[in-house]
């Protein structure tokens, strides 16, 4: 879903460097400050201090511009490095998409991320080939400006195409469909800020009680693109788990539709290395959101069974990352209720 909106939104750190400092950011700069962030946020979300991920990103509020010459930054970096976390925003300041969640690796493999030393190829060919629809279009004539109206004219002209993204399920509920999404909170190409936005539309739509009974998402912390990252990635999407409805969502989606047994989470495994051969790790609890595993404080850490889904506490960090955008974008919430099929 999102598709306007997050592939131009992919250039967006690109964009911010060369124009703010004339280059791609190092990867070793932009590993001292996601190291950083973590660092300083992993334990106060309901995870483990000694998480190499976050278990709640849109909680932590470190940022590097407080004290860049401590992570090796200039200030001119460090300030680029928090647009690129914050996403793209209007000359007014308002919000238009989501960056890559802190934590998320910028420059590394296997996805290589956002602000690499090359600018993500699908991004390059949006502006090229559908926002412009110029072959010699040259993505470096972009500036932080200029994107606003680039990202507003891919609004317009794809939302109907791709944009797969209005809150109106009417149709969906009718035909008592079920959905349930996840998505990882560390995603270096798509940023997981659009999952949770399109979720916060159905709540504020139908009101969450409701939501509960057609759709339900589970974010995962520490996972990449589908797959890989330092948090518990498999539960049915890519190593071998349990053939049960517990351990693999497509499982626990069929006990739903077939027997009406909602999921209030589903187990994750984190195997060694990514490497089943080599043996689990550990296993944590995705919980529906918007709640996230804690750690109950008794028994193994490493054992799901030990964890609880709890409701984040509100702050203002999370409103703040978490603000609902419109359904159509620039065009605002023209997507009248009465109109699913």
């Amino acid at each position: 879903m999102n598709w306007d909106r997050f592939i131009p939104a992919e250039l967006w750190p690109q964009i911010v460097m060369h124009e703010e400092v004339g280059a791609p950011i190092t990867a070793s700069k932009l590993n001292a400050a996601t190291s950083a962030a973590i660092a300083a946020c992993a334990g106060k979300d309901g995870g483990l201090a000694t998480d190499a991920f976050l278990s709640e990103p849109r909680a932590c509020s470190f940022d590097p511009t407080v004290d860049p010459a401590a992570l090796g930054l200039t200030s001119a970096e460090a300030a680029v490095i928090k647009k690129i976390w914050d996403g793209p925003r209007n000359s007014e300041g308002e919000r238009l998409w989501f960056g890559p969640a802190k934590g998320t690796a910028l420059s590394a493999p296997p996805f290589g991320g956002l602000a690499g030393p090359s600018p993500f190829p699908i991004a390059v060919d949006h502006f090229v080939y559908w926002i412009h629809q110029n072959p010699t279009f040259d993505w470096h004539s972009v500036t932080e400006s200029s994107f606003v109206g680039d990202f507003q004219r891919s609004e317009r002209l794809f939302e109907d195409v791709v944009g797969t993204d209005r809150s109106n399920l009417e149709g969906f509920i009718r035909h008592r469909a079920k959905l349930l999404g996840y998505h990882g909170w560390v995603d270096s190409l798509i940023p997981p800020g659009g999952s949770v936005n399109y979720f916060e539309r159905l709540f504020e739509r139908y009101g969450q009680q409701e939501v509960d009974t057609f759709a339900r998402l589970f974010m995962a912390p520490g996972m990449d693109h589908c797959l890989f990252g330092p948090g518990p990635n498999s539960f049915g999407n890519f190593l071998p788990v349990p053939a049960d409805p517990q351990h693999d969502a497509f499982l626990a989606l069929q006990q739903w539709v077939e027997n009406e047994i909602a999921p209030e989470r589903i187990i994750a495994t984190k195997y060694a290395n990514n490497n089943p051969a080599a043996g689990v790790a550990f296993t944590r609890p995705l919980c529906k959101f918007p709640k996230v595993a804690h750690y109950t404080g008794t028994g193994a850490s490493t054992d799901a069974a030990n964890w609880s889904c709890v409701q984040q506490p509100g702050s203002l960090t999370i409103e703040e990352a978490d603000q609902v955008l419109p359904d159509l974008g620039a065009r605002g919430n023209g997507d009248d209720r009465s109109e699913g099929n």
